[in-house]
């Protein structure tokens, strides 16, 4: 083969390599951008013990970020974000144990939480973080300042539960009645006038002085007590069961 021909072969083999070279370029799948502008951040985060619930639930509020705004329509409010904004995530800060942990992911246009998680009687330290493809803005605030202490919450056990005592005597009108001392039959009679003609006289003072006979209570079993009997002389107990069993 002369020179001329081993250098045709030579740049048509060179040729067809570029050739599938540049096919395989071509044909590659597009690089995707990196988003080096993080979303704004979210305000005024706010953690409160839930009201009116009976522990393990907190309640979290904020102002959206400035990049998430929800705007009116013909067809009712729709959630607009800008730089790419894609939702919040809300992180929870134990700070008995100073772990961290995400407790959710939120769509845009969220500005509430309710951490139904939270165990009683721990705090925790909340912190709700705007975020996009590639960026992720935290809740940045002054330490022990007034927006840092905001979202510092306990969850507390808000039943009431009324203190136990004596059921108190009733009459038929629904009103008390004092000096049912023997809680015989079912009204102040004679056997309750009886114990109390024994304790009448007594003060505070006496070994013997009880107190349930001291109706106006003025440390002496007197006839300002003795009145007050006489007026409930004769009433029925309209409770007197009750009384007996509590």
């Amino acid at each position: 083969m002369n020179r001329s021909k081993l250098a045709l072969s030579t740049g048509l083999v060179l040729m067809g390599a570029w050739a599938v070279q540049a096919e395989l370029v071509t044909t590659a799948e597009p690089v995707r951008s990196i988003d080096n502008i993080p979303p704004a951040p979210v305000g005024e985060l706010t953690a409160i013990d839930t009201p009116d619930d009976t522990g393990g639930s907190i309640t979290l509020a904020w102002e959206l970020s400035a990049d998430d705004r929800k705007v009116l329509s013909a067809f009712g409010d729709v959630v607009v974000t800008q730089s790419g904004m894609r939702g919040y995530r809300v992180y929870r800060l134990n700070v008995d144990t100073d772990e961290e942990e995400l407790l959710a992911v939120l769509a845009p246009g969220s500005h509430s939480y309710v951490d139904e998680t939270a165990q009683a009687d721990i705090t925790y330290i909340y912190s709700v973080r705007s975020f996009d493809a590639d960026n992720e803005t935290d809740y940045l605030v002054d330490l022990g300042s007034a927006e840092d202490l905001a979202r510092i919450a306990s969850a507390l056990d808000n039943t009431f539960v009324p203190p136990v005592g004596p059921v108190k005597p009733v009459g038929e009108d629904g009103l008390p009645v004092v000096g049912w001392f023997s809680k015989q039959g079912d009204r102040v009679g004679f056997d309750d006038f009886f114990l109390f003609a024994d304790h009448f006289g007594l003060g505070a003072g006496d070994t013997t002085f009880d107190p349930l006979y001291d109706l106006v209570p003025n440390g002496k079993i007197d006839f300002d007590d003795f009145f007050l009997f006489a007026d409930n002389f004769g009433k029925t107990i309209a409770n007197a069961d009750e009384v007996r069993g509590g």
